[in-house]
């Protein structure tokens, strides 16, 4: 439960420094920039997590993602399971391959990056001061989506449709995976499952975690390896590895 705790302690406060890291997160900045030739802060975060992912998966989401934070501080309002259906991941897939299309045209068509700038867009380290406070518009409408979302759909359900980082890490995830490199992953012990279908009460997914564990195939794009199913199951067979998942269904 400490766990638990600390890591939802830690991404809520990831959620409030979002005034200093919006320009890290935020898809337009990355617009911008690459209009000019700049490589800006988001680009980089983009790849760290891009390679990051193929160790630590979507870890990430549980922990430092403040759009994750605000939607973890809505659960006890908003608590609605959300349906994992493919329409949702080709939702996702659409608006990313557009966004990220658009980045790479934008690029391309303006001479190529030139220089690098990570504070680009901030005033002081401050990212919603940039442009006199031309950001803060921006940063409501991007809390008002996420919250009609939440509510709207169910819990996380701005990871579900329109996150335009979590395919960098989806993408990383299975570069990882063909390279067979070791990974953060879940596992477990089916044959000792009493089916009390905690975990997948407990996932801020919606995952069918008891149905993963039945099936023996606990790899899952839309999992952020949060570890809530591994705090839940009373009988401690679901766990948090960094291995090579040998025997993990590739999704």
């Amino acid at each position: 439960m400490k766990n638990i705790r600390l890591r939802k302690l830690i991404i809520i406060i990831s959620f409030l420094l979002i005034p200093i890291t919006f320009i890290y997160i935020s898809p337009v900045i990355i617009i911008l920039d690459s209009a000019v030739g700049i490589i800006s802060g988001s680009f980089i975060l983009f790849c760290i997590l891009f390679l990051s992912s193929m160790f630590t998966g979507r870890i990430f989401c549980s922990w430092l993602c403040p759009g994750g934070g605000l939607q973890e501080c809505m659960m006890p309002a908003a608590s609605k399971s959300v349906k994992n259906n493919k329409l949702l991941h080709i939702i996702r897939h659409i608006i990313w391959v557009v966004w990220f299309g658009f980045i790479i045209f934008t690029a391309v068509s303006n001479g190529g990056y030139k220089t690098v700038n990570p504070l680009s867009h901030s005033y002081m380290g401050i990212s919603l001061h940039t442009e006199g406070g031309a950001a803060y518009p921006i940063y409501f409408l991007v809390l008002a989506i996420v919250v009609v979302l939440t509510l709207l759909v169910g819990r996380r359900s701005f990871c579900h449709t329109i996150c335009h980082m979590a395919n960098f890490m989806v993408l990383g995830r299975k570069l990882g995976r063909i390279l067979r490199l070791p990974c953060v992953h879940l596992k477990a012990d089916s044959d000792k499952c009493i089916r009390c279908n905690k975990c997948s009460r407990v996932c801020p997914m919606s995952l069918d975690v008891e149905g993963m564990v039945k099936r023996n195939s606990m790899e899952d794009s839309s999992c952020i390896l949060c570890g809530d199913c591994t705090k839940e199951c009373s009988k401690g067979i679901i766990k948090l590895a960094f291995c090579k998942p040998e025997h993990t269904n590739r999704k």
